[in-house]
């Protein structure tokens, strides 16, 4: 059991390590760190708790392997469809930002390895077929492909962040433009929410660990907070090496995730570093969105009963991937807004759902092995938190609230 609960944390990690991280400097330069550092903590705990209450839901309904059949169960139909809903806006959102942030890399190592430079349009296309070719060959592909290239990334991670913290400048971490007054604070919950979803995966946690709730809680927390180690090493490393003035130009970039790469590079003077930097960046998108595009394609497949042969799976592919790459070539840059309309529908599948699935079934009686500590209060203030979070990503988007990078 020991050797299954190391996999599962490992499995939660996997699922929340991934593009995410590469908002977090932007967040933290636009705040100002400590502020983002306070406010990660206090989303990290949030997500704990919500991975949490999403396996004392799956504890109740054993027969179900997915919050869809958990939410049917508990919720009826209604549930189901507010479910769907959700994951769609969740996968499509992920895969437009995927699309936008990888087009930047590709285009940012062509250029270093080459000296051609890529048009948006092309890079976005390239990144689409390449993606689109790997989920179409199957979910071995995929799986195999995911595997390299995730190990990859935790070297490339692993040798910038021994690059990069030896360059920190402690006096390029002690910045704050954040009040209550600015709206900044508010500003940086959606991405930041988006960069802790691993819940999707907790029911199969729950599954493959048999439900121990020992074990169950240990993968979780675990699983939960070895992400939350790497993101304060990245942010330190990327927020203090470039100074306050070098995050300054970069919210006014057409694309500030391959600005900030570029930047930090150019900070150290190291044009090796500058390519493992890129490098890092594009394998942490390319997992991300290898997984999320299985996912959606699996989902629309079952959806719209596509045979699963090669017209079929071509099909499929077109609708899975088509309508967020219209998204990023409409919207060149729409890296870090299409995270925050992530964080809606992560919001609906982590915390909202959840909540309203464990009050239905406190609320009847039903003798259950285990329930997340807060009781109802915490069941409330979830729920409050979550609109929360809604209402800044909307606020956002409509300008009554500044925008992160």
């Amino acid at each position: 059991m020991r050797s299954k609960t190391t996999g599962s944390a490992l499995l939660i990690a996997g699922t929340t390590i991934g593009a995410g991280m590469l908002a977090l400097p932007l967040v933290a330069a636009t705040t100002g760190f400590i502020p983002a550092m306070v406010m990660m903590i206090l989303v990290w705990v949030l997500a704990a708790w919500c991975g949490l209450l999403t396996a004392e839901i799956s504890k109740a309904c054993p027969e179900d392997k997915t919050l869809h059949g958990i939410a049917g169960r508990i919720l009826g139909k209604p549930g189901q469809l507010i479910n769907s809903a959700a994951m769609l806006l969740l996968f499509y959102s992920l895969c437009a930002a995927y699309i936008s942030g990888g087009s930047g890399q590709l285009a940012s190592i062509v250029q270093q390895a080459t000296g051609v430079q890529l048009s948006h349009v092309a890079a976005c296309i390239s990144v689409t077929f390449l993606v689109a070719i790997i989920v179409v060959a199957g979910a071995r592909g995929v799986d195999l492909v995911n595997r390299a290239l995730f190990i990859g990334m935790l070297i490339a991670l692993g040798v910038v962040l021994s690059l990069l913290l030896p360059e920190v400048e402690p006096v390029n971490l002690n910045t704050s433009h954040a009040t209550l007054g600015n709206g900044l604070i508010l500003a940086s919950l959606p991405v930041l929410f988006t960069s802790f979803g691993y819940h999707v995966v907790v029911p199969s946690v729950v599954h493959y660990l048999d439900g121990s709730t020992r074990h169950i809680r240990k993968a979780v927390l675990i699983g939960s907070t070895l992400p939350m180690a790497v993101y304060i090493l990245w942010k330190v490393s990327a927020n203090g090496v470039l100074p306050e003035q070098g995050f300054d130009s970069l919210g006014q970039a057409s694309d500030p995730v391959s600005a900030m790469t570029s930047a930090l590079g150019a900070a150290t003077g190291s044009a090796v570093l500058a390519g493992l930097i890129s490098t890092f960046a594009m394998l942490a998108l390319a997992t991300s969105f290898l997984g999320v595009t299985l996912g959606l394609f699996d989902y629309l497949a079952e959806a719209t009963g596509r045979k699963n042969n090669i017209n079929g799976r071509l099909q499929t592919i077109l609708i899975t991937l088509l309508p967020p790459l219209l998204a990023a070539l409409y919207a060149p840059g729409i890296f870090i807004t299409a995270l925050g309309f992530a964080a809606i529908a992560l919001v609906v599948t982590a915390i909202l759902l959840p909540v309203a699935i464990a009050w239905k079934i406190r609320h009847s009686n039903a003798e259950t092995e285990y329930q997340v500590r807060g009781g109802r209060p915490a069941l409330v203030m979830a729920s409050v938190t979550g609109v929360i979070i809604i209402g800044v990503q909307l606020a956002i988007t409509t300008h009554m609230l500044p925008a992160i990078g």
